[in-house]
């Protein structure tokens, strides 16, 4: 879990879970950009988005009730599902995989330039308020809502071992690991090749303290799974084409990228929070995406290429 429990035995209680959503929430004068004011027509829009989820048919009846109640909710839209042709990354493979893991001793995963993309086309202008949440300052006051940006891309990965609960009906307790977001951070700062190093390494370590640490955080530390601003989530590797996600406090967008086939053709998904995201920008950053990934494996290829030359030229 990413949430640290204060018991001796590691259970993790209400007050811990009230602790870490409150050490979620990040101010402006310290890990974002600042917070910016929405106009009225986005504070409308996403207010109605909200008394829809509620089924209220006059949004000044939600007004009310959620100044009496303080209830409120995320209204998530997306999903798809989209097929993509990537088999650019399959040939990438193909003609360089041996090369790629020769010269950068790690694995070639082909969900890993699409993964780089994802970073380079938010840290985009056009398109860096989707690495950002849409912050609820008040509970029981909607016009005080705000819109957070993160000054840097902390791209999250999704990782999911299949691990089965363990039950002690003596203790009357249920455990084992669950779902972590690993977290790369500032990951836009990164070429290419150096994006998937640190992302190998990411994982290395997690595999190690899920294999012989059960669970535990030794090889990975507190800031290796939290603080991630946008997640990218591989459901392929679960053997999924599609599914549905859900998403954590303090993101607004989670990109799922589906079982790539034999041909290259993949299923991509983007899970958004309406207040912030519509579907046409959701359609322009997909696009973009795509296009950043050609870019990514054409970066890698010279890259190989040149590293070859040079080995040649000695």
């Amino acid at each position: 879990s990413e949430i640290k429990s204060t018991s001796k035995n590691g259970t993790v209680y209400l007050e811990d879970v009230k602790r870490a959503l409150e050490e979620r929430k990040v101010g402006a004068e310290d890990h974002t950009d600042g917070l910016l004011k929405p106009s009225r027509e986005w504070l409308t829009v996403a207010h109605n988005l909200e008394a829809a989820h509620f089924s209220f048919r006059k949004p000044e009846d939600w007004v009310l009730w959620v100044r009496e109640t303080g209830v409120r909710v995320v209204p998530i839209a997306g999903g798809g599902p989209e097929s993509v042709d990537l088999s650019f990354i399959l040939d990438f493979k193909k003609e360089f995989g041996f090369w790629f893991e020769a010269i950068y001793g790690i694995k070639f995963r082909p969900w890993m330039p699409v993964a780089y993309a994802v970073t380079k086309t938010l840290a985009k202008d056009l398109f860096r308020y989707m690495n950002g949440y849409w912050y609820v300052a008040d509970r029981k006051n909607p016009d005080k809502d705000m819109v957070v940006l993160y000054p840097h891309v902390n791209l999250g990965f999704s990782y999911d071992r299949s691990i089965l609960p363990s039950i002690d009906t003596s203790k009357g307790e249920i455990g084992n690991q669950r779902l972590r977001i690993l977290t790369l951070h500032e990951s836009e700062t990164f070429s290419v090749a150096d994006f998937c190093m640190h992302v190998d390494n990411l994982l290395g370590r997690a595999e190690i303290d899920t294999k012989e640490n059960r669970g535990k955080l030794k090889n990975l530390s507190m800031k290796d799974v939290r603080d991630h601003t946008f997640i990218f989530n591989n459901i392929g590797g679960a053997g999924d084409s599609h599914g549905t996600s859900l998403l954590t406090p303090g993101v607004s967008g989670i990109f799922n990228f589906g079982r790539m086939r034999h041909d290259g053709t993949v299923i991509i998904e983007m899970f958004f929070d309406h207040r912030l995201i519509d579907g046409g920008p959701k359609g322009k950053f997909i696009d973009t995406v795509i296009a950043e990934s050609k870019n990514a494996v054409a970066e890698l290829q010279e890259k190989i290429k040149r590293e070859l030359r040079d080995k040649l030229a000695k």
